[in-house]
């Protein structure tokens, strides 16, 4: 018995032991922790200063780098929408339905059968729960937001805001829901009238001869075995048929550069190509370096593609693809959308009759159209989210029956002579080594951004490549690094609007400034802070038509809209935008309409805070592609850009057409990093 409960003393003594060496180790641990956790989350942060209401104080004590926990969020740039429960209870056309108690139920898809849950959507935009699980419910905070496609780029890789309830915000940004709350509110259900017919698809092809650009030739006209630096040369392109007969008549779209690949040099011809109408155009180009220098000449699209082109973009506005995706107590039916009413059905099995209807999202603010097919047994208040269709799209473009497809531009390959000499050896001219932008009569301004200074003069090319830096013509360019664009951004807030050719200018910014910079993605929107430099940044898509990314609901608005919602700017505020790649597949009605809403937002803006300064980027050259994204299209859209926007005092178009085109790195929408980084520094030189 004694030695049971020696025993039993024994190991009440060890358990005792144990649990004190825990004490004694983890609770000074913890209190340590606990300490120093107390002195971090006591730092104060200051809000930008430009900010309408804020303040700074001059003790404040800014955050280290590695405590992102706490960094203070941009919250004039988030876009968290109110719950989509209250608008779909709200909806005139809807039922009030308790989303808290939806049963599980069938979807139906694009063609309007009904599919299990089980099963992946047919066209592939939003895929079925495979877990056994419900979809998220609408009845949350916040919309179902689709996932969104991972970037290349450093920024879309990685978050480093940990805490983004702590951002300091971009005043009157998060407001600009009032367009899409109204957008769903408004969404009424209509019917195409009787009297109503769809515009006519019919093209008329002309009877024109085919131009063949492989047997297009060059020559330059009155050679030389050596020209001087800053010589001129004029380069005469003949456009010939398939049986190599030169032609009488022009309209075809080309290219023209010169370059010297081994100094990373181009340039593209002086102003315009010119078409005498016969078959015969003229490109005209200014010798800027020494070196063997050789002409290119693209033909990106022939006068009877041009011909087409032309007709199909007005008679056929709905020749893309989108659809909607309306959710509702977990049933999910995606459906055709457009800007059109007269969209294309076929391979959609979907009829308008008097039992299918039109949702009408066309906004209250700017008039812009988006119309979707209204579900069966849905309410127009419960559109989720959105996209382009790219599969069904092919079915609808007819131009490969009649055109050249192959991946690739033509080039022509007959140039006389194809290489020329370049040489440094007028003593007149007093030039010295190998480069010249051959200014002698006047010099270069500095950049301004009072005056037009993006845009192109009509007699001198826009600027040129050397050694991989851009050349401006224009003004005087600068080369901004770290610290530099540190100096120039300092104490300022730069808000993006467009498509993912801007998106490229905050990133890199982004990535140049990653140690100053904490970023976060919320909703639709990119957020970039730094307390240590009040800098601000954010970046954020435009409304519809978008192509191939998901527009949701609740993230999403129109430029306008944000334009009229922002509640700060003047000199320390800059806005950069443009709007292009996804309106090469609308008319051009359509375009000016989106063009002229934000020109009226912009000027709204400059009277509510005068000094705003805006800069509109152009479009930029890209791969060959589809007929409906066409760099004609993209041409005939910037020019109309420049027109609409160009003559607004307070704006600034940095043109990037001219950038884009010859680059040694070829051609693509989202251009090569070297050719953003000279992009930058041209829209920095001006702020």
């Amino acid at each position: 018995m004694k030695a049971k409960e020696a025993s039993s003393v024994r190991m009440i003594s060890r358990r005792e032991l144990l649990l004190i060496c825990g004490i004694i180790i983890f609770i000074p641990m913890y209190l340590s922790l606990y300490v120093f956790r107390a002195k971090t989350i006591t730092i104060s942060y200051p809000p930008p200063r430009h900010i309408s209401g804020s303040s700074t104080s001059a003790n404040t004590t800014f955050m280290k780098r590695n405590n992102v926990d706490q960094l203070p969020m941009i919250d004039r740039h988030t876009i968290i929408n109110k719950s989509l429960r209250g608008l779909v209870s709200n909806s005139h056309d809807s039922r009030a339905v308790d989303l808290n108690d939806s049963k599980h139920s069938p979807s139906k898809d694009i063609n309007g059968s009904t599919t299990k849950k089980t099963n992946v959507d047919k066209l592939g935009l939003r895929s079925m729960n495979t877990s056994g699980k419900s979809l998220p419910n609408l009845s949350k905070d916040r919309a179902v937001e689709p996932k969104q496609p991972e970037s290349n780029n450093m920024m879309g890789q990685t978050t480093k805001c940990t805490n983004v309830d702590q951002l300091p915000m971009i005043d009157g940004l998060t407001s600009s829901n009032k367009s899409w709350s109204s957008w769903l509110l408004n969404g009424r259900v209509v019917e195409l009238e009787e009297s109503k017919h769809p515009p006519s698809q019919y093209i008329e092809m002309n009877n024109l001869v085919p131009a063949c650009p492989k047997h297009f030739d060059a020559f330059i006209k009155d050679p030389k075995p050596v020209y001087l630096l800053c010589d001129t040369i004029e380069l005469i392109i003949t456009a010939r048929d398939c049986k190599n007969r030169a032609l009488n008549s022009g309209g075809d779209y080309l290219w023209t550069w010169i370059k010297t690949d081994s100094l990373k040099a181009s340039q593209t011809q002086e102003g315009n190509i010119t078409d005498m109408g016969n078959g015969t155009y003229i490109a005209r180009f200014t010798l800027r370096w020494v070196g063997k220098v050789t002409p290119v000449v693209a033909v990106i699209r022939t006068r009877q593609e041009v011909n087409y082109m032309r007709q199909w973009r007005e008679k056929v506005p709905a020749r893309f693809c989108y659809n909607g995706i309306f959710i509702l107590n977990n049933v999910t039916a995606t459906v055709p959308c457009h800007i059109t009413p007269w969209m294309n059905l076929t391979h959609t099995k979907i009829k308008l009759d008097k039992t299918r209807h039109l949702c009408n999202f066309t906004d209250p603010f700017t008039g812009a159209p988006w119309y979707c097919i209204k579900p069966q047994n849905m309410p127009c208040s419960a559109y989720d989210y959105g996209r382009g269709d790219t599969e069904r799209e092919v079915f609808y473009d007819d131009s490969k029956l009649y055109f050249n497809t192959s991946k690739g531009f033509d080039y022509v390959k007959n140039i006389q002579p194809r290489v020329i000499n370049v040489v440094n050896m007028d003593q007149n001219r007093s030039l010295a080594g190998s480069f010249s932008t051959c200014e002698f009569t006047k010099k270069l301004p500095m950049c301004n951004s009072n005056e037009r200074g993006g845009m192109f003069s009509p007699n001198s090319a826009s600027g040129l490549y050397y050694k991989n830096v851009w050349v401006s013509l224009q003004c005087k360019k600068s080369k901004f690094d770290r610290n530099k664009m540190i100096q120039i951004l300092k104490n300022k807030t730069m808000i993006f609007f467009g498509d993912s050719t801007v998106r490229q200018w905050f990133e890199l910014i982004g990535d140049t400034l990653w140690n100053e910079t904490c970023f976060k993605q919320l909703g639709a929107t990119k957020l970039g802070y730094s307390a240590q430099y009040n800098m601000s940044f954010a970046f954020t898509f435009h409304g519809f038509p978008v192509r191939g990314k998901h527009s949701t609901a609740s993230t999403s608005d129109y430029i306008a809209n944000r334009l009229d919602a922002l509640k700060t700017g003047g000199p320390d505020v800059i806005i950069v935008l443009t709007i292009w790649a996804h309106f090469t597949i609308t008319t051009l009605e359509f375009y000016q309409n989106r063009l002229l809403s934000i020109k009226n937002a912009i000027i709204r803006l400059q009277t509510r805070y005068p000094g705003t300064r805006t800069f509109i980027k152009s479009a930029n050259t890209r791969e060959k592609v589809m007929i409906s994204m066409s760099n004609w299209y993209a041409w005939e859209c910037d020019q109309l850009m420049r027109t609409t926007l160009g003559n607004i005092p307070g704006i600034t178009i940095i043109d990037v057409w001219g950038m884009t085109t010859g680059h040694y790195t070829g051609f693509n929408v989202h251009p090569d990093k070297s050719v953003v980084r000279n992009e930058v520094d041209m829209l920095l030189s001006f702020i």
